[in-house]
């Protein structure tokens, strides 16, 4: 998979990829050897990560993993940058994660320190953080450390491991070697090879495999949707399984890393896609935007408008109310098929 850049711009790429890798080599022997040093949150903490740029399916990860803590008794806190936001707050992962997460506190703030010391003084009972994206965020210590890796990776497959600007690294593959455990996601089987790559370099195989599935969808009839405090969605719409999807006939539109993947998912369903918008990953729309969807989906006669739940907590607010227009947004959950016992053991503060 081609990188960021375009391919008249390799060359430049090339030096550029040499001087990011010089620089993240460096900064991860400061860390190691102590010139840099890691500060520990007032709490058990556990950080969800990867070591490339988008699409490994890390925000079901981390609500996985904070309401599996719940489920254990503990009082978790997920804690996340905020990226692409004027206020990091109401970035569209921590809306996300609050319309999902119900009671379970999610502050968003790029100084991880300074966002555990603003949730303890709100949620006093809190007694562990999920770091969001945590893996190259060294200045805060872990206790548990999870790496997702997507099954499509390139690097897996015998390529070479480029880092940006040439490909989509952040850390080459030996960066895994810090990692307490690896998880292969967008998966839907075991392989062998995959295993094996890992092992050699994180010195131990995946400990558990899990797909990305549509578990319902939730419709909203004309776009309308109550907003409450703080920018949050008001609870999703009107459920519905996935069949809701068959013989209809929708715009897909997606601001995410990789917007074919949703589009071939509502294909997948039995949808007919009409047209497919694609945004930046973390875009910011505009209330004009909003209505020329709106438009075009009432010209092509469409039934309705599909995206994701990461838009959605965007786009809720920006809707019309136009007569004739439908949103569905599929809910994302995961389905473990390998290791799910033995992750769960290790949150649980085993082995």
């Amino acid at each position: 998979m081609r990188g960021p850049l375009p391919s008249w711009a390799e060359p430049l790429a090339l030096l550029g990829e040499l001087g990011f890798r010089s620089a993240v080599a460096l900064r991860s022997k400061a860390y190691d050897s102590g010139i840099l040093r890691q500060h520990r949150l007032p709490a058990r903490t556990i950080s969800v990560g990867n070591i490339s740029v988008g699409g490994t399916g890390k925000s079901p990860f981390v609500r996985f993993v904070a309401q599996s803590l719940r489920e254990e008794g503990a009082s978790p806190c997920v804690l996340l940058r905020g990226f692409a936001a004027e206020r990091p707050d109401e970035s569209d992962e921590a809306l996300e994660h609050r319309a999902l997460l119900g009671d379970i506190p999610v502050v968003a703030d790029p100084n991880r320190r300074a966002g555990a010391c603003r949730a303890l003084r709100i949620s006093p009972a809190i007694n562990a953080f999920v770091l969001d994206d945590g893996f190259q965020h060294r200045s805060v210590a872990r206790d548990i450390d999870i790496v997702l890796v997507d099954s499509a990776s390139d690097w897996l497959a015998g390529k070479r491991a480029a880092l940006l600007p040439t490909g989509w690294l952040r850390e080459p593959p030996s960066a895994l070697r810090r990692a307490s455990a690896v998880v292969v996601t967008r998966a839907n089987k075991l392989d062998e090879g995959i295993a094996d790559c890992i092992s050699r370099w994180h010195g131990a195989p995946p400990i558990a495999w899990c797909d990305h599935i549509w578990s319902r969808l939730d419709i909203f009839a004309c776009g309308v949707s109550d907003v409450g405090g703080e920018g949050n969605p008001s609870p999703m719409g009107e459920a519905a399984g996935l069949e809701w999807l068959r013989g209809k006939r929708v715009i897909a539109w997606a601001g995410i890393a990789e917007p074919a993947r949703f589009t071939a998912s509502l294909r997948g369903a039995g949808a007919t896609v009409l047209e497919e918008i694609s945004a930046s990953d973390h875009q910011v729309f505009r209330r004009s935007e909003v209505a020329a969807v709106e438009a075009r989906l009432l010209h092509l006669r469409g039934d309705a408008i599909a995206c994701t739940g990461k838009d959605w907590v965007k786009l809720a607010a920006m809707f019309t109310g136009r007569p004739g227009v439908t949103v569905c947004v599929p809910r994302l959950t995961l389905r473990f098929f390998s290791g799910e016992a033995a992750l769960r053991q290790l949150l649980r503060g085993g082995t």
